[in-house]
């Protein structure tokens, strides 16, 4: 049973179905900025936007150009940040390599408006293949809990949108009051 646990945390997920991935950090023109669109939104008040998987995919790890830090340092190299937007969900996935052997982990989300501000509650989690619907696990939560630290400002601008829908490949931001 063990062995076959290992195998499956082992075994990365197959990401290619996400659209951006994997990202093209060295796009033509220049990219959205979403956080500074959502900003903007958040004065305007009056409207939402919709931002595309592969506009989120690209903004993210244009973003996150990042490297692993701590004990293993060295040994991982982070791939990229890619999320899947699908309706009622957005699963987020990170794509490492580890001594060259590539890994992947994901957690998934959904949103929902809570006495007026917007919170994000985990709805399952993956280790490579090995996936699960509970809540999650340290090594998942810590690894999102780091993601959503660098990502401070834009976690913030979420939670006081009236309403963030995730829907099939995009996601809509929504300010009006």
């Amino acid at each position: 049973m063990g062995t076959e646990v290992i195998s499956m945390v082992m075994i990365p997920r197959d990401l290619s179905f996400i659209s951006g991935y994997p990202a093209k950090l060295q796009s033509e023109g220049v990219p959205r900025n979403i956080l500074d669109e959502a900003q903007r939104l958040m004065i305007d008040r009056g409207k939402e936007i919709a931002i595309s998987e592969t506009e989120l995919n690209t903004y993210l790890n244009m973003r996150l150009q990042t490297e692993q830090d701590g004990i293993l340092g060295s040994f991982v190299e982070v791939k990229g940040v890619f999320v899947d937007l699908a309706p009622g969900s957005a699963e987020f996935h990170i794509e490492r390599e580890l001594f060259g052997f590539p890994m992947t982990m994901s957690s998934k989300v959904a949103a929902e408006n809570f006495r007026g501000k917007m919170v994000f509650r985990s709805s399952g989690w993956t280790l490579g293949k090995l996936e699960s619907s509970n809540r999650t696990i340290k090594p998942v939560k810590d690894m999102f809990l780091r993601l959503r630290n660098t990502c401070a400002a834009e976690y913030q601008v979420l939670q006081q949108m009236h309403n963030v829908r995730f829907e099939d490949d995009k996601i809509v931001l929504d300010a009006t009051i």
